[in-house]
């Protein structure tokens, strides 16, 4: 794919030919993106550090879920990423830092109350354990 994508995909989503798509007439293979942003939920977010950064120089950045992104950290220190959006909290940060919050930042509020009722069942199933149980 980084080394020559016009070779690998000739056509878009919706079958479009790539060569008919005017933002694609300078783009040949990874040394003409500047950066690279990687937005996954898998474990392959390594990819692109394997198939753009190692061999052609293209800075790369890592949008993971919450479960992935220790695993990153130790690329980030490395220098070999350049950031993280740290799952629905690092882009709820983004939206405040930018001064636009918008669905991230309302979708912490769902997850806090959802935190909340989690801990809630918790602490009522132990005292049901612990009260009525040991009865």
């Amino acid at each position: 794919m980084c080394r020559d994508l016009h070779e690998l995909l000739n056509v878009d989503y919706e079958g479009h030919p790539l060569s008919d798509l005017p933002m694609m007439d300078d783009i040949k293979d990874a040394n003409d993106f500047t950066i690279v942003l990687d937005f996954t939920a898998s474990a392959d977010s390594q990819f692109w550090l394997n198939q753009a950064y190692a061999p052609y120089g293209t800075e790369v950045a890592f949008g993971l879920t919450a479960v992935k992104t220790p695993d990153a950290y130790a690329y980030y220190t490395a220098g070999q990423i350049f950031g993280i959006l740290e799952s629905l909290k690092g882009a709820a940060q983004y939206e405040v830092l930018i001064n636009r919050p918008g669905i991230a930042v309302k979708g912490m509020d769902a997850q806090s109350m959802a935190h909340l009722y989690y801990i809630g069942l918790i602490l009522l199933c132990n005292v049901k354990y612990f009260v009525v149980e040991k009865r």
